[in-house]
Formats: structure tokens, C-alpha cells, sequence
């Protein structure tokens, strides 16, 4: 449940190392070779930080500014926002007890960040819906 203005974790250069990105666009299909694209490593929002109006102010301050428009976006970003932390998931009693199984085994506990991609999207599907604290 990826959507513009969240925060993304992406491999970059030919070590991938993981560098923080915002989700500015998407699209269903690229001009660029499928080799040269790289998957997203991480989700790290559960709904976005900027506002397309933001997005917007960025992208014009990039044309009279002397810098880069992540810089920009990143100055617009709360200060806890810029730095490295985890969420950790709580279940509420609005999750069913099978999906308190299946999701938490039993722990009490998640952490967001050791989740796969197709999990991360269901927990994030279902702390929209109000049953889990984080």
C-alpha cells in the first residue's frame, strides 16, 4: 500500500546500500531496462509524511534554490522523521484471534522492520484499521 509523499528504504549503486528515498511518482510500467531497476527494501510509513502540497513547494524551490529537491523534501521532514528507528507493533483487541496467530505467533510484539514487503503491506492495511498500536 505504497502511496506518494511516504518514506521508502532503496538499495542504491552496485552495493545496494540502503539510502532513504521519498516516494515522489508511480507508474505501472518504465521506459528504463527492468535490469536497472531495483525493488523498494522498505516501506517506512504507514500513510505519507508529505503533503502534495509540499511536493509541490519542493519541486519550485528546486528551480530557484541552489540544491537538491531530496534536500529540500528532507527540510521539510519533522526532526524524528530524519532519523533511524523502528516501529514496533502491538495487537488490539480488534484483531481476530486467528490474525493475532498467524501475524504474532506468540509474541506479543513486532517489529515492522523485520517483516517482508507483502507483510509490511498487510500490517499497514490493518493499523489503518485500528487494530494494532504502534
Amino acid at each position: 500500500m505504497l502511496e506518494v509523499g511516504m518514506r521508502v528504504h532503496v538499495p542504491f549503486g552496485k552495493a545496494n546500500r540502503l539510502i532513504q528515498g521519498i516516494v515522489l511518482g508511480m507508474e505501472q510500467e518504465s521506459e528504463m531496462a527492468d535490469e536497472d531497476l531495483k525493488e523498494i527494501a522498505e516501506v517506512l510509513d504507514f500513510s505519507p509524511v508529505l503533503t502534495e502540497e509540499q511536493l509541490w513547494l519542493a519541486e519550485e524551490l528546486r528551480k530557484s534554490v541552489f540544491s537538491y529537491k531530496i534536500s529540500i523534501l528532507k527540510a521539510m521532514l519533522p526532526g524524528f522523521l530524519n532519523s533511524s528507528y523502528d516501529k514496533i507493533l502491538y495487537p488490539l483487541e480488534g484483531l481476530s484471534q486467528e490474525d493475532k496467530e498467524r501475524l504474532f505467533g506468540s509474541q506479543e510484539s513486532i517489529a515492522f522492520s523485520s517483516l517482508n514487503l507483502k507483510k509490511q503491506a498487510e500490517m499497514m492495511r490493518l493499523t489503518r484499521k485500528g487494530t494494532f498500536e504502534i
